[in-house]
């Protein structure tokens, strides 16, 4: 009822707000660093193309494989993991991983897992 319909569009707005900071945090958090990158998203859903900005170039998937840089992206991963954040990975395919996120999420969450990027990303100017 009018009930459930409620939690379902707390839930929505959540998950909007929570991506939009993530997402934008991401991006942000890359400008910093110097990492050529970016962040493409629908809903909870995203990936993380490394190595190139232009996201026209996602919808060519040659292109985007010739442009993705996995060692940007095994070193993202592997310095997420070291910090407790965990990101799929295809390891050697030069294309990027499928993430996502829940409603068990929190807009805190969403700070700690920045700041911990930003020590991922910081050390990760190292293979530019």
């Amino acid at each position: 009822g009018a009930e459930s319909e409620l939690v379902k569009k707390c839930e929505q707005t959540t998950r909007q707000a929570f991506g939009s900071k993530l997402f934008s945090g991401m991006e942000d958090l890359m400008k910093k660093h110097g990492l050529p990158g970016h962040v493409s998203s629908l809903g909870a859903r995203f990936a993380i193309y490394w190595g190139y900005e232009d996201r026209e170039i996602d919808y060519d998937l040659r292109a985007s494989q010739k442009l993705f840089r996995r060692d940007l992206a095994n070193a993202f991963i592997n310095g997420a993991l070291d910090r407790g954040l965990y990101f799929h990975s295809y390891w050697n395919a030069n294309i990027p991983s499928h993430c996502g996120f829940s409603v068990q999420h929190t807009l805190a969450d969403a700070d700690i897992t920045l700041e911990k990027m930003d020590a991922v990303m910081a050390d990760m100017k190292k293979l530019l």
